[in-house]
């Protein structure tokens, strides 16, 4: 009922300020604006409410996202002890770990590795004649492993020619 009042008294209102001029279809009604404005109106305030609720909620919800969170419920004080006793062999490694990554620290501070980005085209140049050289080899591996089988089999055939000669001088001479 609310809002046929309140469409009738725009509706009233329009008449008024258009009086007897033409209302095109371009013409956007009045109600039409006002009702959309109240549901957009209505989705903002819906989302400020969900918002309220999950800000109120927040320490709550950080509380679960603590690590110690579990523990606190369920581990006991001998608990923990017994646990932080366990990873001490740990612990003190990682302490060893970190003194010698802070006594390593101005090396890594230094100049030389300052510039070493000056040296990636050197680098890639390197790693290009590196590349070219490998293939290089590659083919002259295959090259040299034919000729190699090549050789082989000029001395298998030599050696067949050789001994079929033996053969042939040992009929001649038993011959003779």
């Amino acid at each position: 009922m609310g809002e046929e009042n309140l469409e009738g008294r725009v509706s009233a209102l329009e008449d008024k300020i258009f009086g007897d001029l033409d209302k095109n279809e371009q013409y956007t009604k009045a109600t039409d604006v006002i009702l959309g404005f109240n549901s957009r109106m209505g989705n903002v305030l819906g989302d400020y409410e969900r918002a309220v609720m999950i800000m109120k909620r927040l320490e709550e919800l950080e509380s679960y996202l603590d690590p110690l969170y579990g523990e606190q419920l369920t581990a006991t004080p001998a608990a923990l002890v017994s646990e932080l006793l366990a990873t001490e062999g740990q612990l003190a490694q990682v302490s060893q770990q970190l003194d010698k990554v802070r006594q390593l620290a101005p090396l890594l501070d230094s100049e030389h590795i300052k510039g070493a980005g000056e040296l990636r085209g050197r680098l890639e140049a390197v790693s290009e004649r590196h590349l070219s050289q490998a293939q290089r080899l590659a083919e002259l591996q295959a090259a040299g492993q034919r000729l190699a089988h090549a050789y082989a089999q000029a001395v298998a055939t030599l050696g067949e020619s050789l001994l079929q000669l033996e053969e042939r001088v040992a009929r001649v001479e038993a011959a003779n």
